[in-house]
């Protein structure tokens, strides 16, 4: 077989990856026809990009290796630890993404050779990076938490005593946003508006925003909690899964961001902020403010 160097096997590894990938995928995702079909396209793309491969260097000691890679990759038992707890989530949006830069890839691929489809590999895992959305454990007692990963870039108070955090979510923060106290949701008013810079200060007013108000019991004092999904020069759809009325438990999954961001949320006077400038949180389980006891 003629030597090849090392780069010529990134084709092959990538599908092999794509394999090994399939299953755990769809597992992750807790199965359905989406999922499935993703699986599909996973073990399917794999032979499919070592073929254009070995058929752009017609080499058939190559091919066998190739095969024997894919083989491997297929019918091999994974080693899974059965003891392991699964708490990787994904957007479906990820899925369809990841997708449609795979379908492009090969067709790339096929044309013009594997290193011009590079671009849409990166791509592919930069999605399916982006619209992951990882399990969180809200922290028990008198708190409020954070909607949204990212840094904390402003804290303000208002001349009705209420403070405002806000929180910019860069692309590679999780952008699903949660709810910071439990409750129920008693307003939501959605606003068009302009796609600046999410850390600019103009951008709390006159960008794209929802805005969510959810009143519960916290510590045995019921309060209301605002916050706003806020689109910036990147992220132009806001999704919200809610509706006014519905009953949210504690960090519970409101909605989401695509594609770089901002979060505001007020506080009335009875919270005590718990974060500074600067600082970096997660949505659901770091702590942005803790309720005071009543007088």
């Amino acid at each position: 077989m003629i030597p090849c160097p090392p780069c010529d096997l990134l084709p092959a590894l990538a599908g092999a990856a794509l394999v090994f990938l399939a299953g755990p995928i769809a597992r992750e995702v807790g199965g359905g026809i989406f999922a499935q079909a993703l699986a599909a396209l996973c073990v399917l793309a794999a032979p499919g990009i070592l073929a254009i491969e070995v058929f752009r260097r017609r080499d058939p000691g190559d091919a066998a290796s190739v095969a024997g890679l894919w083989f491997k990759a297929v019918f091999s038992k994974p080693r899974i630890d059965p003891d392991a707890t699964i708490t990787l989530r994904m957007v479906s949006d990820g899925y369809y993404y990841a997708a449609g830069l795979l379908a492009g890839a090969a067709a790339v691929t096929y044309l013009a050779g594997w290193p011009y489809a590079a671009p849409f590999y990166i791509l592919a895992l930069f999605c399916l990076n982006f619209f992951r959305d990882p399990e969180r454990q809200a922290p028990e007692g008198p708190f409020a938490v954070a909607p949204a990963d990212g840094k904390v870039i402003s804290i303000q108070a208002d001349e009705s005593g209420r403070q405002r955090i806000s929180i910019f979510m860069n692309v590679f923060d999780v952008h699903v946003n949660r709810t910071p106290i439990p409750g129920k949701i008693v307003c939501i008013h959605y606003q068009r508006g302009r796609f600046l810079a999410a850390d600019k200060e103009e951008a709390s007013q006159e960008n794209e925003q929802n805005t969510i108000t959810v009143e519960g019991v916290v510590g045995g004092r019921r309060t209301q909690v605002t916050f706003k999904q806020i689109a910036g020069l990147i992220a132009r759809r806001i999704i919200c899964y809610k509706r006014v009325g519905d009953v949210l438990g504690p960090a519970e999954r409101v909605g989401l961001i695509k594609f770089g961001s901002r979060v505001d949320v007020w506080f009335g006077p009875e919270w005590e902020i718990a974060v500074k400038m600067g600082e970096r949180v997660s949505a659901g389980s770091s702590v942005l403010a803790r309720i005071l006891p009543e007088a």
